[in-house]
């Protein structure tokens, strides 16, 4: 992870961000002013040199440093010493150029891969000569007529309509969470797995036991919630603590900000395995003495040996979606859009290409029976060819 040296030796990258991308622009467009254009805003300092056209876009999904230069010669920092780090952050986004392959008349679902993705964040499927920013952002080929989709299979099987009808396409999805743990291929029924324990470790480190086995892999990343809080009596351990431990930080005008805008930033953390499926590790850690932190049950009932719930927490690398989609014809390289959700939602990003094929013939296909006693039940014999090819999955 960056630091303040990182942020000094790195420089500006104009394939990671729109707006901020030099030296110059920087030293033109973002320097940190007192916001004195209708509506005026003199609590805080907004890096675009007091001019609301001068935004920041950033065009790829992960984490990222936020540095800043307390002291400028001339609109820029020359000395080093100079940068600091204020905080990393995730970008929130899909993986690109994923792809899949499912066949025909077969109800189907899949996953995919990204940073800061959340269960609040849709899918749709479009055409292979659309684009995900169609229609302001609403793309209109996801119907029926372009892609031979359908959703909400087995029933009804809706045909996708176009957007301003009653079935547009948009695929639900799911993240591995504390509340969605072993969920059903409809992301319904899941059960629950809370962490039931956090220690830090090291300056670098610390581990996490979960009450079931976490299902996540070496480089995911998390977030943790609710029920967890500082050990009581801990004089080391603080709020700040707590809060960088979580990976959610509050933005300090929360409470008083405009209703569309966000009240919160994720800065996920990266999680390492462990022999033990039961435990991991995530990326932060503090010197000696280290806080220590505790889980406070909520809900216990005791009368009925319930303990309650412990230590929440959401997984953000991974999402799928239900078991709910069927093409009733061949198409290629159908676009996969990405919609974030919350406030604004709009479909932003191609996540990648899917591909419809008819299954693979079954060559030297035969049905024999076992028998020829009357009225016996016998088992009858399927022989086939299998084929070299993979169309989705294989099923009898």
């Amino acid at each position: 992870m960056i630091d303040d040296d990182g942020c000094a030796l790195s420089g500006y990258n104009s394939q990671f961000s729109e707006g901020l991308s030099s030296e110059v622009a920087a030293s033109t467009n973002y320097l940190g002013k007192l916001q004195t254009q209708t509506p005026p805003d003199l609590q805080k300092v907004v890096f675009n040199s007091n001019s609301f056209v001068n935004t920041i876009t950033v065009t790829d999904a992960g984490t990222l440093a936020v540095c800043y230069c307390a002291v400028t010669v001339d609109s820029t920092c020359p000395e080093p010493s100079n940068w600091k780090l204020v905080t990393h952050l995730t970008v929130k986004g899909p993986q690109i150029n994923q792809r899949w392959t499912f066949s025909t008349n077969v109800v189907f679902r899949f996953g995919y891969e990204g940073f800061g993705l959340t269960s609040g964040d849709t899918i749709r499927i479009i055409s292979s000569d659309g684009k995900c920013t169609d229609n302001n952002y609403n793309p209109n080929t996801a119907a029926f007529a372009y892609t031979a989709l359908k959703v909400k299979c087995p029933v009804p099987c809706t045909d996708v309509t176009l957007t301003g009808g009653t079935e547009p396409g948009d695929l639900s999805t799911k993240v591995l969470s504390a509340d969605a743990y072993n969920c059903d291929v409809n992301n319904e029924n899941c059960e629950t797995n809370d962490i039931t324990t956090i220690t830090v470790i090291s300056e670098t480190e610390t581990e996490l036991v979960f009450q079931k086995d976490h299902m996540m892999q070496t480089g995911d990343e998390i977030t943790l919630g609710a029920n967890i809080f500082c050990e009581a009596g801990d004089p080391v351990c603080t709020d700040e603590m707590l809060t960088a431990l979580k990976g959610a930080f509050p933005f300090a005008d929360a409470a008083t900000n405009s209703g569309t805008a966000p009240e919160s930033y994720l800065a996920a953390h990266k999680f390492t395995t462990s022999t033990d499926p039961m435990r991991g590790r995530i990326r932060i850690g503090w010197p000696t003495p280290a806080p220590k932190f505790t889980i406070i049950y909520a809900g216990a009932r005791p009368e009925i040996g319930y303990i309650g719930r412990g230590g929440l927490w959401t997984h953000h690398s991974r999402a799928q979606t239900r078991e709910e989609i069927m093409a009733t014809a061949e198409r290629a390289n159908l676009r996969v859009c990405w919609q974030f959700g919350g406030n604004g939602a709009k479909y932003v990003e191609e996540i990648g290409k899917m591909t419809i094929r008819n299954p693979a013939t079954m060559l030297g296909a035969t049905l024999s029976m076992s028998s020829s006693a009357r009225k016996t039940a016998v088992p009858m014999i399927l022989t086939f060819t299998t084929a070299g090819g993979v169309t989705g999955m294989r099923r009898l």
